[in-house]
């Protein structure tokens, strides 16, 4: 099961599964997956979104929001999530939970009948690819600078 688990000051607010997904959008604007709702603004509207790759990973992007994303204490930009990551998105953090054995064995998708042709054809949404190689254990690219700070 893939899921987000919501927490405001310690409090856990929600779990939601987001396994049949392959874009989750985060934000203060109520047409969110996941609404945040934050009357200091410190949620941008929409803030960041999850994306699931044809692998069945899950990886995190900022949309460039004005007070940024935080992975584990991390400002970033961009990156893969692993089980158990804490995403800060303003007074909120989100909490991943990344295990799934139906995800170990095949690659997650959407099947798409096309009206025209009736053909079955598989469609798969995921985040721009970046040529860098990376280290093990820095999957996060930073934001603004090399220290990552905004």
């Amino acid at each position: 099961m893939y899921s987000i688990s919501v927490y405001r000051k310690d409090k856990l607010l929600r779990t939601l599964d987001v396994a049949h997904q392959i874009a989750v959008s985060i934000g203060r604007h109520r047409l969110n997956d996941i609404h945040l709702s934050d009357s200091s603004a410190k949620v941008s509207r929409f803030h960041a979104a999850l994306f699931r790759d044809a692998e069945g990973r899950y990886s995190l992007q900022d949309l460039g929001s004005r007070n940024r994303t935080s992975v584990n204490g991390k400002t970033s930009d961009f990156g893969l999530l692993n089980d158990g990551d804490k995403i800060g998105i303003g007074p909120y953090t989100l909490v991943f939970q990344g295990h799934s054995e139906k995800n170990k064995v095949g690659k997650p998708g959407v099947t798409l009948i096309d009206e025209e042709t009736d053909e079955d054809t598989k469609t798969i949404l995921s985040p721009p690819h970046h040529e860098k190689e990376e280290q093990p254990g820095s999957h996060w690219r930073g934001g603004y600078g090399e220290d990552g700070g905004g």
